[in-house]
């Protein structure tokens, strides 16, 4: 099915298997989309099954996943599977859990952290032991996919927001972006919620995030409500592309604040390189010493090979943010 469809892949058609997925931002576009990818597949003597072709879609399951104009979300019928399941007896039942679970973890903020007290139950002669601890960290996991945002998709050539933070135990790191969304497109959420009692208030639209960096950040006006309809109105939101995070391996324990921070940049910086790598991002830290991990000079090696890592993102400028303010990344390492 590649060869068949190579000249429209990633032009408005993917591939997986024998699924085929049609994608356009316009509908007249989309019927000629259709046109194309059903008169290649005609050529190739190709027979499709008409109960299972789905035209003319806003979203669609696929793979498990929910694909929508709004981005990646979670397909509900199998999250839910997930939030019936009653505790873990024994380690074969926690397996199933937590592979369940991995199967949703890029959707799912600090996951790593989350489940690691229950990965513990899974190391070579440990005793089973289920207590307080394994069940709130088996009641937070299901919470966290409960609520789980829709991933954006990356918008190319507006700059990127990358926040990291770690502690003695773990890293992580959110991507994000600054896009303009419609207010009917958050309903559900606490956001709409504030928006709804500000436009009622009869006051003006507030920003619904803050400037990363004056060089990078493009926000310079104010949205307006809009004169017709409250929720048509257009705001800026930062809006997640990606999750990351991990457990700090023993040896890593031991370093220094310093040296946990930069690890935790050097670290997202390699998870979301198919992002970043020639881009203009702003990566943010609570860290004021992480803003000079570029130009690291008279620090020790492990510094000055992170700092390497650093400098071959020519896009990237790091910022620091308070702590009370870099709350994106902080409960990764602070809850």
């Amino acid at each position: 099915m590649n060869r068949v469809l190579s000249r429209f892949l990633w032009q408005f058609a993917l591939v997986y298997i024998d699924d085929i997925v049609i994608y356009s931002v316009e509908f007249e576009d989309h019927c000629n989309h259709l046109g194309q990818v059903l008169g290649a597949i005609e050529e190739a003597e190709i027979t499709l099954s008409p109960k299972k072709c789905h035209i003319g879609y806003q979203s669609l399951l696929l793979l498990g996943q929910k694909v929508s104009r709004l981005g990646l979300s979670t397909h509900k019928e199998k999250f839910d599977a997930i939030l019936e399941l009653e505790p873990p007896k024994n380690v074969p039942t926690l397996q199933t859990f937590l592979g369940m679970m991995t199967y949703f973890s890029s959707y799912i903020p600090f996951y790593s952290w989350i489940v690691a007290p229950l990965f513990k139950l899974l190391k070579k002669g440990t005793t089973w032991s289920w207590e307080e601890k394994e069940q709130q960290a088996f009641e937070l996991a299901k919470d966290a996919l409960a609520s789980a945002p829709v991933m954006a998709y990356p918008i190319i050539g507006k700059p990127y927001r990358l926040d990291t933070d770690a502690c003695n135990y773990g890293l992580g790191g959110i991507l994000q972006q600054v896009q303009s969304i419609k207010i009917n497109d958050l309903k559900g959420t606490k956001a709409y919620k504030y928006l709804r009692r500000e436009y009622d208030k009869g006051n003006p639209v507030p920003r619904m995030t803050i400037p990363a960096s004056k060089q990078r950040d493009n926000m310079t006006g104010r949205d307006t409500w809009d004169k017709h309809d409250f929720e048509e109105t257009t705001v800026q939101a930062e809006q997640v592309i990606a999750y990351w995070s991990r457990i700090l391996k023993e040896a890593e324990r031991n370093y220094s604040p310093t040296e946990h921070k930069d690890l935790a940049l050097k670290e997202a910086l390699v998870k979301f390189q198919v992002y970043l790598e020639g881009a203009e991002f702003v990566a943010i830290t609570d860290h004021a010493a992480l803003t000079w991990g570029k130009p690291y000079n008279n620090v020790n090696r492990r510094l000055m090979t992170w700092g390497l890592v650093f400098s071959a993102y020519s896009g990237m400028q790091i910022v620091h943010h308070a702590g009370r303010v870099h709350d994106n990344a902080d409960p990764i390492s602070m809850s």
